[in-house]
């Protein structure tokens, strides 16, 4: 175990933590990789990520052709927390602004082309030391996004020993920002231009709708004051306000207007123009849309489940899935500071989804089958059962009720019955009979129980110590 540095010295975690590593790897490396602190064996061994972490870290760099050696490989604080406790404890911020020394001399001054942050402690500390930008929200949102536009460039993901507590689905993700680094290392990174309109006036938008064509998609998405920044796949039905309606039709231009009187009309048009209309959980825009007067005609294609289709393992937040297909930086955390540019981006990083997750499936050769299963079926089958409902008998659900609380009652009774006597039970028991589930009369049955009585006075369970109440009457002087 390696002692700690004289810069140490004053850190709240200067005798509590243990061990101390520098960051390791090439000083010229191109790519730095930064976690968060030592555990247990990196502690013990003076080295970041050579436990279980770094042997799926290791793990990774195999699948992709590569070897830890070819990159620089430290963390945010240089030893181990107390019992591996640094988000959310006591120590944590003051350890890690005091700490900014050692990772400026192991991490910052070899000057890398790419930092790649696994996880959010990591991805917070990187961001705000190096491009002075603030982390908010979820990593689910800001993984292998690239951020900068020059070198250095800071690319999120997540951590190892997050994806070893139950999250090995996230390997795919893991692997894709790790080959994102190597393309920015190796090439550089130049983000495409968008141009988002907000809150363009009412002529302007009728001139921009006059650019839909039947044959083209159009991205749809709806806000209202409850859904911004809340993963899609996750958002409930129910009656709502709408506050925004955003459209695009190019992957490089979006669109977005504030729910007003002003701009209905054209809203109604293109909602119920022929063209496609791809929407990210299309069941919740459909319905809200529905409540306030508004039918979408066309086709509908809901991008979130043709991902669910294609990656049915991953999550299905807009902000997980769009670095895979766009190059365009987060936006999620924006919902609250700056909801118009957060509303434009969703409608184009919709259309880019939507684009390459259908040439996905159809090199794959799973489209027509998602057509037929996820579109048709709803479209046909499953939304128009939604619309009228389902007729119900009350009087015939309550006899199905009682006929399977009878059915159930006899099963118990059959289970019990092949019970044999001898292996029950006979001491114990409940004090009353159970009571408030079907067949619960079947499992009393009648204990034996030794009870020991004063044939004087005929006390029940009664002990060696037991005094007589009539015996003590007869012995008292007349």
């Amino acid at each position: 175990m390696n002692e700690k540095e004289p810069a140490c010295l004053g850190c709240p975690l200067e005798k509590t933590g243990s061990g101390f590593a520098k960051s390791i790897g090439p000083p010229g490396a191109p790519i730095a990789i930064v976690g968060e602190a030592l555990g247990y064996k990196e502690a013990q061994d003076g080295e970041p990520f050579v436990g279980q972490a770094g042997a799926y870290l290791n793990r990774a760099f195999s699948l992709l052709g590569l070897n830890r050696g070819q990159f620089r490989i430290g963390n945010t604080v240089h030893c181990q927390p107390p019992k591996d406790w640094l988000v959310g404890a006591p120590w944590e911020q003051a350890a890690i602004r005091h700490c900014h020394t050692h990772r400026v001399l192991n991490l910052y001054a070899h000057s890398p082309s790419v930092y790649l942050t696994v996880g959010a402690t990591a991805t917070r500390t990187v961001l705000s030391e190096i491009l002075k930008v603030e982390y908010q929200g979820k990593l689910n949102d800001w993984h292998s996004y690239v951020l900068g536009s020059q070198p250095p460039f800071v690319i999120p993901t997540f951590h190892p020993a997050f994806l070893l507590r139950g999250k090995q689905a996230l390997m795919g993700a893991l692997l894709f920002a790790l080959r994102r680094a190597m393309e920015v290392a190796s090439f550089g990174f130049t983000r495409q231009p968008v141009s988002l309109l907000v809150d363009p006036d009412p002529e302007q938008f009728a001139a921009w709708a006059t650019n839909v064509t039947p044959d083209c998609w159009l991205a749809v998405d709806v806000e209202n004051p409850v859904t911004p920044g809340q993963e899609e796949d996750e958002i409930a039905l129910g009656v709502a306000q709408i506050t925004r309606i955003n459209f695009s039709i190019n992957p490089d231009q979006g669109l977005t207007v504030p729910w007003e009187p002003r701009y209905q009309a054209t809203i109604r048009q293109l909602l119920s123009s022929p063209c496609p209309k791809v929407m990210w959980n299309e069941r919740y825009d459909t319905h809200v849309l529905r409540q306030h007067g508004y039918e979408c005609a066309g086709l509908i294609l809901d991008a979130m489940w043709a991902w669910h289709f294609l990656q049915s393992s991953m999550p299905r937040g807009l902000g997980f899935v769009s670095p895979f297909y766009s190059d365009l930086p987060p936006w999620k955390h924006l919902s609250q500071s700056n909801f118009g540019h957060y509303s434009a981006m969703d409608a184009v990083q919709t259309i880019r989804c939507m684009f390459g997750i259908a040439k996905d499936l159809k090199a794959q050769g799973q489209w027509d089958t998602f057509v037929r299963h996820c579109i048709q079926l709803d479209s046909r089958v499953l939304h128009p059962m939604e619309q009228v409902g389902l007729r119900l008998d009350p009087d015939r659900l309550t006899s199905f009720h009682a006929e399977l609380e009878t059915r159930s009652t006899q099963l118990l009774s059959d289970i019990q019955a092949l019970v044999p006597s001898h292996l029950r039970p006979l001491s114990g028991g409940w004090k009353n009979l159970p009571t408030g589930f079907p067949g619960s009369e079947v499992l009393a049955q009648t204990v034996k129980k030794l009870v020991t009585c004063c044939d004087d006075c005929g006390a029940v369970d009664v002990t060696s110590r037991h005094k007589c109440q009539k015996q003590l009457s007869l012995k008292e002087p007349v």
